[in-house]
Order: structure tokens, then C-alpha cells, then sequence
């Protein structure tokens, strides 16, 4: 069975956060949580079944204008207030 779950950092531009989730894990959404202080909300659509194990996944928050290392993947877009912030996927390769 697959349900969503959320995870959440405080936004720290060019820094990278891993989040330990169920393997095959698919990122369904990231925002910016109302009233915290530059809090990102991420859900995951996740599988239940324990048995699959888990795996870190780490993301970046990366400003526009900045540069972007060759390993990171774009996954989505958010606004903050002013700003625009892209998040990005680290890829093994």
C-alpha cells in the first residue's frame, strides 16, 4: 500500500539536507510551510511494505543566478515571498 508523507527543512540556500525514505520513494510536492520562518514542507508518495529497506536521498535548495553542480537534478520550483528558490536532486552516477 503507498501513502504520502511529509518531511520538512528550514531553507538553507546552497546547503544539502538528506531525508532517509523507502526506496522508489516518488517527490510529489515541495512548498513553503505558512508561518515558520523559511520552513519547506516535501511529501513523498511512499510505499508502505517495510520490507523494501530504505535509502538517503539528499536535496539542495539552489538560488537563481547561483551555480548548479553537475550532479543535481531539478525537481521542482518554489516561490518565498520575493524569492525563488529551485530544489534540486542529488544523482549518483
Amino acid at each position: 500500500m503507498r501513502t504520502v508523507w511529509k518531511y520538512t527543512m528550514r531553507l538553507r540556500v546552497d546547503d544539502r539536507i538528506g531525508f532517509d525514505l523507502p526506496k522508489d520513494s516518488k517527490l510529489v510536492s515541495v512548498a513553503m510551510i505558512p508561518d515558520t520562518d523559511h520552513e519547506l514542507g516535501f511529501w513523498f508518495e511512499i510505499e508502505t511494505d517495510e520490507s523494501i529497506g530504505n535509502e538517503i536521498r539528499y536535496f539542495a535548495v539552489v538560488g537563481t543566478g547561483h551555480p548548479i553542480e553537475d550532479n543535481l537534478v531539478h525537481r521542482c520550483t518554489v516561490r518565498d515571498r520575493e524569492f525563488v528558490w529551485h530544489i534540486y536532486e542529488e544523482v549518483i552516477r
